[in-house]
């Protein structure tokens, strides 16, 4: 008897899908496992608003690093310190991408001293 070609492509489909895997050479047990594949979303702390925001990036930032970000719907470029970095696998992402934004780039060092030391003055008047 033979199958109507609606349910011969469902069997063969199954059929792909339950295959048994092959099992594991020594040539093959040395591979490592891919990277998982996602984003990295970055908590900044904007001072001048006192407020925290996600930002998105391709580069490494560590927790400390003052950053440059747009921000507002005009992308005015202003700094901010990266709080912290939290990696999401595409399925399980917090925020819908097309909402966020991207860090420019780390500030450049003559700045970023000058914004830690303004830091430091207004905490230590506190």
């Amino acid at each position: 008897m033979r199958l109507p070609n609606f349910l011969n492509s469902i069997v063969q489909r199954f059929r792909t899908l339950f295959r048994r895997q092959p099992k594991e050479t020594p040539a093959t047990a040395h591979r490592s496992p891919d990277p998982p594949v996602g984003l990295t979303f970055y908590t900044v702390y904007i001072p001048t608003l006192d407020g925290r925001f996600d930002y998105l990036s391709t580069t490494d930032y560590p927790a400390g690093e003052i950053v440059v970000i747009p921000f507002g719907p005009e992308d005015k470029e202003i700094l901010g310190i990266v709080e912290s970095a939290r990696f999401y696998p595409y399925g399980k992402m917090p925020l819908p991408l097309w909402k966020m934004k991207y860090i420019l780039d780390r500030a450049p060092e003559p700045i970023a001293e000058e914004y830690r030391r303004q830091k430091s003055l207004t905490s230590s008047e506190l």
